[in-house]
């Protein structure tokens, strides 16, 4: 889960305090369309921000045992991508948004294991095979991880969003023609 705070200072002469929360909303929930759209298939693009230590997003550095079995199983796939199934996972996922921050959630907490069952307990107890993992934090954190560049690019858009939004004669302050 990716946690984004907007606080944008309104200007009074503009929009009533209603309308600024409906365009905070609308604003937060833009963010998280974009990020979900550009900023989350980056992360298994293999480009530059991916490289460990290296890159935007502070990648940890893999094992030699494990880069030597990823390179055997999977050829030239970058990290994070074997089958597919975790960017699926996370480029599916739901936005929330509040006046106050947006959240992104990827769709499923499970992933896809490289071969073979194993059991897990469903809900109502019962014991099935599957073939699916719950996803491990290190990866999770990995995937939702936003870069510096990122971050200063949504804080430029926000205020873009916003100036625009608040521009439009839906969410202007309706003065009342007075009688005297």
């Amino acid at each position: 889960m990716f946690l984004f705070n907007v606080n944008i200072v309104r200007d009074e002469s503009l929009t009533s305090i209603r309308n600024h929360a409906r365009i905070m909303r609308m604003v937060a929930y833009l963010l998280g369309i974009y990020h979900k759209l550009n900023d989350i298939p980056k992360h298994f693009s293999g480009g530059p921000e991916t490289f460990p230590f290296a890159g935007g997003y502070g990648y940890r550095p893999r094992s030699k045992k494990y880069l030597a079995w990823k390179a055997k199983k999977f050829p030239g796939r970058p990290l994070l991508v074997a089958t597919g199934a975790l960017q699926a996972a996370a480029e599916a996922g739901s936005i929330t948004a509040t006046q106050w921050k947006w959240t992104y959630r990827a769709k499923s907490p499970h992933v896809p294991t490289a071969g073979g069952d194993i059991l897990r307990e469903q809900r109502d107890g019962r014991r099935r095979y599957g073939n699916t993992r719950p996803l491990l934090d290190s990866i999770r954190a990995e995937v939702e991880v936003v870069s510096e560049r990122e971050i200063r690019f949504l804080i430029r858009k926000a205020g873009m969003d916003y100036a625009r939004l608040a521009s439009k004669p839906f969410y202007q302050t309706r003065r009342r023609a007075s009688l005297g």
